[in-house]
């Protein structure tokens, strides 16, 4: 009976896993740039945000984004 090399298949998942965290991280940071455009720099300007909750939920938000952009790239390329 033939035994499956299982160390292959997931060196090749491995790879395939690898460049998925940084197409999810480019991803991230597109729609934090997009959402930074629209909605963090007409609110400010116009001075409409309803209050703290907003701006920290906004924030808090934004700020996930650029952590997750970080991790992909420092997870995959070891820097």
């Amino acid at each position: 009976m033939r035994r499956r090399n299982f160390k292959e298949t997931f060196r090749n998942l491995d790879g395939w896993v690898k460049k998925l965290h940084v197409s999810l991280g480019v991803y991230f940071l597109g729609i934090f740039l997009y959402l930074f455009k629209t909605a963090v720099i007409p609110l400010t300007a116009s001075g409409k945000w309803r209050g703290i909750a907003d701006i920290l939920a906004v924030g808090f938000y934004l700020s996930g984004a650029i952590t997750l952009f970080g991790i992909s790239f420092f997870r995959n390329y070891n820097f």
